[in-house]
This record gives structure tokens, C-alpha cells and sequence, in this order.
């Protein structure tokens, strides 16, 4: 089963390639993808096409940061209707726990989480994996991860005027030499090496009313989109799967409080699971492995970090646990990944 989006993403990204000098055809060609899904914005392109797309573009040109000028020269209405529902929002709040629970439904690939904190909240974006027929050529996701964090943090400056920026962001990758470009965006307080893409607002930017709303606004198009399914739920497997990458990097992160979570015990949730042909288990395994690698190629923390954070008893209980899944050790996986 594949899964789809609208080729609307990709707006901007022949002009953008075009402007470093490189020859866009000979990118689309790198990564088997046909020239129209770039030159039209109303076709519907395998989400792995869409990242490969974006990572080979970033490689192509030489820019970490291909993606945030992309985005600068998009805007949220590359989200299509979910757009529109967003700016339905009393408050930055509302718009923001808006586009938590329904942005699944524009992208499978596609999750954002508004955790509420004593401060404020932080509102994070992740790229998930998904079924597809599709191999990809680059299983790196930080453009698009990036490309969505900067979208959203645009969004939240048109809502609260361009001279806000976040209280501070999160970045799961490693600290940049250059870290200009995100600063233009994201303001000076950046951390990295960090568990989640995060943009963290004040309980004040979170009560404020969105000053500036789309004049494009179509309020028929939103009910019909909302009538459609969007906000009635998800998969119950994702829901689970969700809490769990929440709380991955606490010790909190136990059968009994994500079954809290949800409302259930855990018996029951055990017995939805099985239903789902999963296991509480399977879930968190996937979710300390995602991690795990991302770490490892990514990141500059050293092994015992990684093992720390994910929640293993030692180094050896960690080494083990990725040699049995991987075929390397921790290792031997990130000398490799970080030669390549």
C-alpha cells in the first residue's frame, strides 16, 4: 500500500534548485521521479518520492538547509485544506492542537505532537515511516522534517507577528557550524542533539488570538474537509505509537502510563493492540531503534548517551539489542553511516 500527497510540497523547489545553478532534471532523474510532479501542484506523488526528491536536492546543491529556503518561499497552504482548518483556531493554541490531531490525515507520514508544559507547550513535527512499494534512495528525513518545523514556525509569525519568535526549538541533528539560517527563522535559542524537532511557545503565545488570518480563507471548504473525517480519530495502533515516541526518553515510558494516556488499562489496551497485530513491545522497540539510528548517524553523542537516553540498562544490553535488528553493532553502524 502506498501513501500519497499532493505534489503541491514540491512548489518552489525547480525555481529553488535553479538558483544555486544546478540542473533540476538531472535531480528528478537521480531519484526516478518524472518532471511533472515538479511542474504541476495538483498530482498525487508517493510520500518516499517527495523525500527523496528533497534530501537528493539538499545533496545536489550543497545545502544542509535546502529545505528552510524552500519554505520561506512556500507557505502553510501547502497543506492544502488542513490549512485552512488551522486558521480556525480562537487562539494559537487551538490552531496548534488543530493541526496535532489531523495532520495524519493529510500525510500518514506525517505527525505533529503539542505537549502541554508548565511554561507553555512544545509543538513538534516528525516524518514517519510507511508501507510503500517505493525503495527509497535516501532514508535520511531531515529536510522534510525541517522543511515542516519552519512552515509551522512561519505560520506562528504571521499569527503573532514577524518580530515573534519561540521561547527556543529543538533540533535532533548535531550542531551546525553555520547556524545563521536557522536563527533567521527559529530566533537564537536553538538546542540540538535534542529527542524531537520542537518549537517551544510561552502559556502566553499559547492564549494569544492569531492576528493575522488568510484572506483565502473558505470557511465551506473547512466544514466539508471536518465532515469528511478530519478529527475523528486515528488508527488506534498510531495513537499508541505516538504516546510511546513521547515519552521514549523518560522512564516513564511504561505499559501502565500509556495505557493512563489513553484512558484504559493496560489488559486492555494489550488486547487493541493484538487486534492491530502489534504488541505494546513491538511499538517500543521500533521507537528506541528509529532513535537509535538517528543518533548514531546524526547526532555527536557517544554511545552511552544513546544507550542512557533510550532507557537500557547498560552499553552491553544496548549493543546487543541493535546487532539483533541491524546486523552491526552501534558501533560499526555509525563509523559507517558517517563515512557515507
Amino acid at each position: 500500500m502506498q501513501e500519497f500527497v499532493s505534489s503541491r510540497v514540491l512548489e518552489g523547489v525547480v525555481e529553488l534548485v535553479q538558483s544555486y545553478g544546478q540542473d533540476v532534471a538531472r535531480i528528478a532523474a537521480n531519484v526516478n521521479l518524472d518532471m511533472e510532479f515538479l511542474r504541476r501542484s495538483d498530482l498525487l506523488l508517493d510520500v518516499v518520492a517527495v523525500n527523496d526528491i528533497m534530501e537528493e536536492s539538499a545533496r545536489v546543491c550543497g545545502d544542509p538547509f535546502f529545505s528552510l529556503k524552500l519554505a520561506r518561499m512556500q507557505d502553510f497552504n501547502v497543506l492544502g485544506p488542513l490549512s485552512l482548518a488551522v486558521r480556525k483556531g480562537q487562539t494559537v493554541g487551538d490552531a496548534l492542537q488543530i493541526l496535532a490531531n489531523n495532520l495524519e490525515l493529510h500525510s500518514r507520514a506525517l505527525s505533529a505532537y503539542l505537549i502541554k508544559e508548565q511554561r507553555g507547550a512544545s509543538f513538534s513535527w516528525e516524518v514517519r515511516k510507511v508501507a510503500t512499494s517505493i525503495r527509497p534512495r535516501h532514508t535520511e528525513t531531515q529536510q522534510a522534517e525541517l522543511q515542516g518545523l519552519a512552515l509551522c514556525c512561519l505560520e506562528l509569525r504571521r499569527m503573532l507577528g514577524n518580530a515573534w519568535r519561540p521561547d527556543h526549538v529543538q533540533f535532533r541533528h548535531a550542531r551546525p557550524e553555520d547556524q545563521a539560517p536557522l536563527k533567521e527563522i527559529f530566533g537564537d535559542r536553538l538546542f540540538f542533539n535534542q529527542d524531537l524537532y520542537a518549537i517551544h511557545l510561552t502559556n502566553e503565545d499559547c492564549r494569544r488570538r492569531p492576528t493575522q488570518i488568510s484572506a483565502t480563507e473558505d470557511s465551506g471548504l473547512v466544514e466539508r474537509e471536518m465532515q469528511s473525517g478530519m478529527g475523528q480519530g486515528r488508527p488506534f495502533g498510531v495513537r499508541v505509537d505516538r504516546i510511546i515516541r513521547q515519552l521514549v526518553n523518560s522512564e516513564d515510558c511504561t505499559m501502565g502510563k500509556v495505557a493512563g494516556a489513553l484512558g484504559i488499562k493496560p489488559r486492555t489496551l494489550q488486547y487493541r493492540l493484538k487486534q492491530n497485530q502489534t504488541s505494546y513491545q513491538a511499538l517500543y522497540d521500533s521507537a528506541r531503534l528509529d532513535l537509535a539510528r538517528h543518533y548514531l548517524k546524526k547526532s555527536n553523542l557517544s554511545i552511552t548517551a544513546v544507550s542512557e537516553r533510550l532507557n537500557f540498562s547498560d552499553c552491553a544490553a544496548f549493543s546487543r539489542f541493535f546487532k539483533e535488528r541491524v546486523g552491526h553493532t552501534p558501533r560499526d553502524y555509525a563509523k559507517r553511516a558517517r563515512r557515507y
